[in-house]
């Protein structure tokens, strides 16, 4: 509920088995394209 007074916010599922991702896990770098991508909009 709160997202959706985001603007811009949205959901990005990512690839994996923990809720907290590790910068070794493979969704680490998409995780981090992401967030910049949200912060510069």
């Amino acid at each position: 509920m709160i997202a959706s007074a985001i603007p811009d916010a949205r959901l990005v599922s990512l690839d994996s088995e923990n809720e907290v991702l590790m910068p070794e896990e493979p969704s680490w770098e998409r995780v981090l394209r992401e967030i910049e991508g949200f912060c510069a909009s």
